[in-house]
């Protein structure tokens, strides 16, 4: 044994102590790294955490765990939530280490239970499942995988008709790498980033008329087949199966780290199962949810119900299907510090969709005393510059929409860009609208419908429609209204029984700054965009309340509206007043409006003491910074510069708007003055910020991708380029998103040529190793050698040469067939040689003839071919002669020119040109015999509305064919005179021959003889002119007496042709007015109607409108048709009696 001095032992044992030190700050830095060494999600970057852990009551879970052996341990987790949960008691915590946990819904009924990550976790709830590359099978250019996936339904939609919203409607996702794929309605659609999943039993619904509803009918869960347009194989494919993640109803219910993503909910309220319609549902009280993420739903991201004192912060709600959050009667809930951005990715209707129009970034409805504060609503990414009133059209979603019932809601420190709309406020009650910035937008603050509306110290930079005032039709509650607008169908309950009026009255607005909107020439009459625009209306409804713009304002003044110029932008404010126009006054300065008689005096200030001027962007005199265009986003510092005419101008603060604004009372206090725009931002300076903080999970994915290609691909000089260029924007810290996006798609694109150039390299080898192979020449041999070298894949190459190598150049192969059926072709007429089949055939068997490494068979197909292909194109030439002569004959046997027409078709087809001459000579030898002219139509009859029958007869040596009849198109009034009789009639002057500018005799045999024909008049009317002709015609009575006739003359082109040209063609719409003397009744001789039928038709309304007269009275004929039929039947019976006698 060795002895140590007392020295050495000393130095020992210190070395020994920090080996022990450095062994276990080693073991903590191996527990460490793994979080933090690969991110799980490709798409986003979750917020990184550090939770303490209880010591009781705690269960662990992990993707690797086992809920059979497991004892819910850190070192021996479960593996599911569900089960986890079911091990607690009240109070308990779930801890979730990192990875992706693809379980079934579970729920969470215990109360005051926490889910929360593991310290530095990244956690994933996913709806979604792998689907491995051994399961995808190559279809063209697609990729399919046929199973029991979930059939989920295509007809379960808040619209009624759910066809409307196209794919949007269909709840299946597919990603590749956490990159969704784009669903298409058909596999003929699926290209590149495109997928389609096809249902042969899908779920159906049908009307029940009982219940007023639909009744679904699930379809049958069998297999279901996916194309998709991109490599399935190339990274991680997932397909979402399950559509909510958990329903959380146990009070105190936490959620702290955990990240959803991928469900496949369905956009349908009222199924009592978890099919509907959001990834996570909490009903639960006084529950908290923080750092997490909501992502790619294929409807709402989280929903809360009934969920009273609900706080979310500092969670993302990211790329959902529809809205990326909804709260329903969710009293004094609270969002703050959140952040939402790409809803509506699935691309549900948002304009033109009536009632069905439910999406949003955030939805809220029946809540009371909801607050939003300190949130982004960012929408930069969306590809649509929303300030851009053209692009109204395309209706992006809104950003935050309280709806149906709202109270004592609060707008706060939000802030909002590239929102079609940002702030919805409708048919609510009061709230503070207050220090909210909102740039680049289409609609700034919309208020429709809401009584006592604060909105105070907002700042609305380049949006089109600063602050947009409505009031709609419905009051009090209620939704829908009988056809008399006064009987309420549809009452709203929760509004009605909160008593709101639903009408835009008590408005205040204060100390906002609307600076340099983003117009467009003449948006205001185009698009009615002014910096305030005011639209009010008649409510329905008993009390039938009238709300303008005079009724809308409680007050408003110390606002600032910036301009560019009058020039651009004439107008400030618009003042709708009682009447049809929607808008009456439109005010060029805001010091005009104090004066004007026609504003109410009882409103407050009335913008007395607001700033009217105009300027530059780049010379705003009150912000630090405003960007220059309208779609820099998140580019400027709203803060107010020094010296800034803004600074401590504002009209002091109520204290609630005060309070609202800043609670903790040491920022914004109440009572004295205040800046003017908004106070206190969640991002009031932006000019440091991208408009989303740039994800580099994607790039980051793609380098790690290029890393792992083989060195070829790696050496590319394109994929070399981008990679280190790649790499150089993933490092840096200025980096912005387009930089990353950029970045990103330039390496995969670089990459993927690479493989495409790779992979087309080894198609043109085999393709010619194939040749090579069957053709065994060598000229074939070498052409692929040529090939196989610009292969880079070693292996592939070494495989090509061996095959090269193996093949065995056979003895030269006998072509004297072949040279025979090529002298025999040649010899062949023309014609024959010029046959597309024969030329082609042709030069195949001289390129056969000509080649060294053809084989046997090559020489034997192409002598086959020649020969078949002369063949076809002789007896294509006979079967031409044949038809020919066929219609030769018949055309002289007809000797009509429509039969030498169509034998001349035929003779063109003979290629033989001596044959063809003696055709078309015996053809042109053929006189043609001309048919007679058909007889003209003079005498045409039409039904009138109110029973009879107008006649209608012409004459004359040209123009005596009536070519149509039908009934006008006249008004029932001209002069104090009613419409009695009327017809459009047509005739043609060219029914025989070609003629034009002749007249004819026209006369016009009423349904009725009228007593007194001084008070008839005679009016056509034509495109909306009126000519009284009565001078022009003279009255007669018909032969039998019965009727009275009109007689005129027409001339084509002139008197009475309504169309005014000489074309060969007269058109005569005319209408009889009676004056005052009521007519003799109609005849109920033939060609007039009796009083039944006139009874009749005044009988035949429905709704209002007149069914179409039928004429003279059918069951009249009906009779007269059997008793003459009966009498026939008699007759016969006895004639037959008497011959049989």
């Amino acid at each position: 044994m060795i002895k140590l001095g007392s020295n050495r032992r000393k130095l020992y044992k210190i070395i020994v102590a920090h080996v022990a030190v450095l062994f276990v700050a080693g073991l903590g830095l191996m527990h460490f790294i793994p979080a933090h060494a690969v991110r799980i999600n490709n798409m986003y970057q979750f917020t990184d955490t550090n939770y303490v852990v209880p010591t009781n009551n705690v269960a662990w879970v992990s993707p690797d765990g086992d809920d059979a052996s497991g004892n819910g341990t850190e070192s021996t987790p479960y593996k599911t939530f569900k089960f986890a949960l079911s091990k607690l008691s009240n109070g308990g915590t779930v801890v979730a280490k990192s990875g992706i946990y693809r379980e079934p819904h579970f729920s969470i009924d215990k109360t005051n239970i926490t889910l929360q990550a593991a310290p530095h976790a990244e956690v994933w709830l996913k709806g979604s499942d792998v689907v491995s590359g051994s399961v995808w099978t190559k279809e063209g250019n697609l990729w399919k995988t046929k199973g029991r996936y979930t059939n989920f339904c295509h007809v379960c939609t808040v619209n009624s008709n759910p066809a409307e919203e196209g794919t949007a409607a269909f709840p299946e996702q597919v990603f590749i790498n956490d990159k969704p794929l784009k669903q298409v309605a058909s596999k003929a659609e699926v290209s590149a980033g495109r997928f389609y999943a096809e249902d042969q039993t899908p779920t159906t619904r049908t009307f029940n008329s009982n219940t007023g509803k639909y009744d679904y009918h699930p379809g049958v869960e069998d297999d279901i087949t996916y194309y998709v347009g991109s490599d399935p194989t190339a990274g991680v494919t997932e397909i979402s199966q399950r559509s909510r993640a958990f329903t959380a109803a146990g009070a105190g219910f936490n959620m702290k780290g955990i990240n959803v993503a991928q469900y496949a909910p369905v956009q349908a309220w009222g199924f009592t199962d978890t099919s509907g319609v959001s990834q996570a549902f909490v009903v639960s009280k006084n529950a908290v949810i923080q750092d997490s993420i909501f992502a790619q739903s294929s409807a709402i991201g989280l929903h809360t119900g009934e969920a009273d004192n609900l706080v979310v912060k500092n969670t993302k709600f990211l790329d959902n299907g529809a809205n990326g959050a909804g709260a329903n009667r969710t009293h004094k809930a609270t969002y703050i510090g959140n952040t939402f951005s790409g809803s509506n990715a699935a691309g549900f209707k948002v304009k033109k969709c009536g009632a069905f129009c439910t999406i949003s970034e955030i939805k809220v409805t029946h809540t009371k005393d909801f607050t939003f504060r300190n949130n982004i609503i960012d929408r930069s990414g969306s590809g649509v510059e929303e300030s851009d009133p053209n692009n109204m059209i395309k209706a992006s979603p809104i950003g935050f929409w309280c709806d149906e019932g709202c109270i004592d809601a609060k707008l706060v420190g939000n802030f909002f860009t590239n929102n079609g709309t940002a702030i919805f406020y409708e048919v609510s009650g009061p709230a503070i609208i207050a220090s909210n910035i909102i740039e680049g937008s289409g609609t700034g603050i919309r208020i429709s419908g809401s009584n006592d509306v604060k909105i105070y110290n907002n700042t609305i930079s380049r949006t089109n429609r600063p602050i947009d005032l409505f009031e709609d039709s419905r009051e009090s509650g209620c939704n829908a209204y009988a056809a008399d607008n006064v009987t309420c169908t549809t009452w709203e309950s929760w509004s009605k029984s909160q008593g709101l009026s639903w009408n835009l009255t008590g408005l205040e607005m204060y100390n906002n700054i609307l600076s340099s909107r983003a117009y467009v020439p003449n948006d205001g009459s185009r698009f009615y965009s002014f910096p305030v625009r005011s639209d009010g209306d008649k409510n329905n409804g008993a009390a039938a309340t009238k709300i303008y713009t005079n009724e809308m304002f409680k007050g408003f003044d110390y606002n600032v509206y910036y301009r560019s110029s009058l020039a651009n932008e004439p107008t400030v404010f618009t003042w709708d007043l009682d009447g049809g126009n929607t808008i009456d006054i439109q005010f060029a300065r805001i010091a005009d409006i104090k004066n004007d008689t026609r504003v109410r005096s009882s409103i407050e200030g009335r913008g007395e003491h607001s700033f009217d001027e105009l300027g530059s962007r780049e010379n705003n005199p009150y912000f630090i910074k405003e960007a220059v265009h309208n779609a820099d986003y998140k580019k400027s510092n709203y803060t107010l510069k020094a010296g800034s005419p803004a600074i401590n101008s504002g009209k002091p603060l109520p204290s609630d708007v005060a309070l609202a604004i800043d609670p903790s009372g040491t920022t914004v206090k109440a009572g004295v003055a205040v800046n003017r725009g908004a106070l206190v931002n969640t991002l009031m300076d932006a000019t440091g910020t991208t408009p989303v903080a740039p994800d580099k999970a994607a790039l980051q994915a793609a380098i790690t991708a290029a890393q792992n290609e083989p060195l070829y691909i790696r050496r590319d000089e394109a994929v070399a380029r981008a990679l280190v260029k790649a790499q150089e924007i993933n490092s840096s810290q200025s980096a912005t998103e387009q930089d990353v996006a950029l970045a990103t798609t330039t390496l995969n694109n670089a990459v993927s040529a690479a493989k495409k150039k790779e992979s087309d390299a080894q198609a043109a080898a085999e393709t010619a190793v194939a040749k090579a192979e069957h053709d065994k020449t060598q000229t074939a041999i070498d052409a692929a050698k040529v090939l196989v070298d610009k292969v880079q894949d070693q292996a592939k190459k070494k495989s090509f040469q061996d095959r090269l190598d193996a093949i065995v150049i056979p003895a030269p192969v006998d072509k004297t067939a072949l040279r025979a059926a090529i002298t025999a072709a040649q010899n062949e007429p023309l014609y024959i040689q010029n046959d597309q089949g024969v030329a082609r055939a042709l030069a195949k068997a001289r390129e056969v003839n000509n080649s060294q490494s053809v084989s046997e068979q090559d020489v034997n197909d192409a002598t086959v071919a020649l020969n078949n292909a002369i063949t076809a194109a002789q007896q294509k030439e006979t079967n031409a002669q044949v038809a020919a002569e066929t219609a030769v004959v018949a055309a002289e046997h007809n000797k009509t020119q429509t039969a030498v027409d169509a034998a001349k078709v035929l003779v063109d087809k003979v290629q033989d040109q001596a044959k063809k001459k003696a055709l078309q000579d015996r053809l042109n030898a053929i006189t043609i015999v001309t048919p007679p002219a058909p007889a003209p139509v003079t005498k045409r009859q039409i039904i009138q509305p109110e029973g009879g029958i107008l006649t209608v007869s012409v004459s004359g040596s040209q123009c005596s064919n009536i070519a149509q009849i039908a009934l006008g198109t006249i008004s029932s009034k001209h002069q104090g005179s009613d419409l009695r009789e009327q017809v459009a009639f047509t005739v043609d002057c060219a029914h025989s021959a070609s003629a034009s500018g002749y007249s004819v005799q026209v006369q016009l045999q009423l349904s009725r003889l009228y007593s007194d024909t001084s008070k008839l008049r005679v009016v056509k009317e034509y495109n909306g002119t009126v000519s009284d002709i009565t001078n022009k015609v003279s009255f007669l009575a018909s032969a039998d007496g019965l009727r009275t006739v009109v007689a005129y003359q027409l001339t084509d082109g002139g008197f009475g042709d309504s169309d005014g040209i000489a074309n060969g063609e007269i058109v005569d719409p005319v209408g009889v007015y009676l004056v005052s003397a009521s007519p003799t009744p109609p005849s109920t001789q033939p060609g007039g109607t009796s009083a039944r039928s006139s009874a009749q038709n005044a009988n035949n309304k429905v709704s209002g409108r007149q069914l179409a007269n039928t004429g003279d009275n059918v069951v009249f004929y009906a009779f007269g048709a059997v008793a003459l039929l009966g009498g026939g039947i008699v007759g016969g019976y006895y004639l037959m009696k008497r011959r049989t006698r």
